[in-house]
């Protein structure tokens, strides 16, 4: 049984995975990945694809009065896109990487507990790449959450 940390985790690539055009985005997402991938390694058919990606440093840990803990985990969303243009010179890559930016945020803001995953969340750091020699561009934004860890979960 997955504990509050994977539950938490499941919880924001199920809420990553809404982004379509028919719940009113910009961007039908392709797939959600919990893992790194590579441009090379995703199908054509899997872009615009995001990653949520496990945190680089650890994560901190107060002790509660109840015996729990409380956490704070910061996690990499992680977005990539190709555009359909070999065109270097086309701004396709930049719009596409903004727009799928622009509704990565906009679906995390929808329910910033995940489903009561988590006791409150932040968006911080997004920054967006764009390959001057190939057509895609990606970017990274980091997603902190504080979440409960209580002795009933062990």
């Amino acid at each position: 049984m997955p504990g509050p940390r994977e539950n938490l985790f499941a919880a924001v690539v199920a809420q990553l995975e809404k982004i379509r055009v028919e719940n009113g985005y910009d961007s039908d997402v392709g797939r959600v990945y919990r893992v790194d991938m590579l441009f090379d390694q995703i199908p054509d058919g899997a872009f615009p694809a995001l990653e949520v990606l496990e945190p680089i440093g650890g994560e901190s840990m107060a002790a509660m009065d109840d015996g729990g803990y409380l956490c704070r985990v910061s996690m990499t969303i992680a977005g990539l896109v190709k555009a359909g243009t070999a065109d270097l010179t086309s701004s396709d890559r930049h719009t596409l990487a903004n727009a799928l930016l622009g509704d990565a945020i906009r679906a995390l803001m929808q329910d910033v507990s995940f489903g009561a995953k988590c006791k409150e969340s932040a968006i911080s750091a997004p920054i967006v790449y764009v390959d001057p020699d190939r057509p895609e561009a990606m970017f990274n934004l980091t997603l902190t959450c504080i979440y409960a860890y209580a002795r009933v979960d062990l």
